[in-house]
């Protein structure tokens, strides 16, 4: 049970008048009841005084002392704790302002409550610009809708999974930022929300380069394989034939082409049909 400011005061009163009236209602019967003689009755109820004087201070004296000493104690206990609070506020604090990630906390209507200089990397904005301002304004509008059935499942309790927004910045581009949410409680209520931002636009970049690339070593052994097919196909026709690209250069010569017009590989492929054979293919017909 926690003690009230007035409880020790309170029962020592109490336990005083008790202690103090059953003594002199105790001591003074016995007194009258062993003592007939008046001036010795008179005497011995002095010092019974001083004896009840001496005894109450005793009393007083330790209940003082336990209650000081418990006192302290919560003091020291208090001084130790509040120390371990600033210290841990203090880790915090560090930690908060010297992540990569952008950390946030966004109150239940949706407003920025703190965030973390890691925002200014991000967005190019100072937080002192963004503070109080709704989050939903940095988000891209296609967007909006996910972010914003996220931010309410997290309110309602629901656990949500990491998820990608398109977030604006200064420069009016956007930056692919994958976060992760949580709820922000006071004791068992959901009192706004955690918000952990990590830029992964270049990570995002990478991957549809290297996306690209693998599709276009897909298309490049496509293109060799029908034109190794192509060149089989003009290899086995007994005609000479020779297939141009747009711009009318040779790409490809059947060996009866070769047979035929006495030429070799090095004076046909790359050159352009007109040049063919000292220009006797330089016809304005053709």
């Amino acid at each position: 049970m926690k003690k009230t400011p007035l409880r020790f005061p309170i029962s020592t009163v109490i336990i005083y008048a008790i202690v103090g009236g059953v003594w002199i209602l105790i001591s003074d019967r016995i007194l009258q009841y062993l003592v007939p003689d008046t001036e010795t009755l008179t005497a011995l109820q002095t010092y019974k005084g001083w004896a009840f004087v001496f005894a109450s201070a005793v009393l007083l004296y330790g209940l003082l002392f336990r209650e000081f000493k418990l006192l302290n104690q919560s003091l020291i206990t208090r001084k130790q704790a509040e120390e371990a609070l600033r210290e841990s506020e203090k880790r915090y604090r560090s930690i908060f302002e010297s992540v990569h990630d952008c950390i946030s906390t966004i109150s239940p209507e949706g407003k920025l409550v703190t965030i973390n200089p890691a925002f200014e990397t991000l967005t190019g904005w100072s937080v002192e610009e963004w503070i109080d301002k709704p989050f939903a304004s940095l988000v891209h509008p296609e967007d909006l809708p996910k972010a914003i059935n996220a931010f309410r499942k997290i309110l309602s309790g629901e656990k949500v999974e990491a998820y990608e927004l398109l977030i604006l910045t200064k420069s009016d581009e956007y930056r692919i930022g994958e976060f992760t949410t949580s709820p922000l409680k006071s004791g068992d209520k959901i009192v706004g929300v955690l918000s952990i931002a990590r830029d992964i636009t270049e990570r995002k970049r990478a991957e549809e380069a290297q996306r690209e690339s693998k599709e276009l070593e897909v298309i490049k052994k496509s293109a060799d394989e029908a034109s190794e097919f192509a060149e089989s196909i003009i290899n086995t026709v007994r005609e000479p034939l020779i297939s141009l690209d747009q711009d009318l250069r040779v790409v490809t010569v059947s060996r009866s082409f070769y047979e035929f017009f006495k030429v070799k590989p090095e004076e046909t492929v790359g050159q352009l049909i007109y040049d063919l054979g000292n220009k006797q293919w330089d016809i304005p017909k053709l």
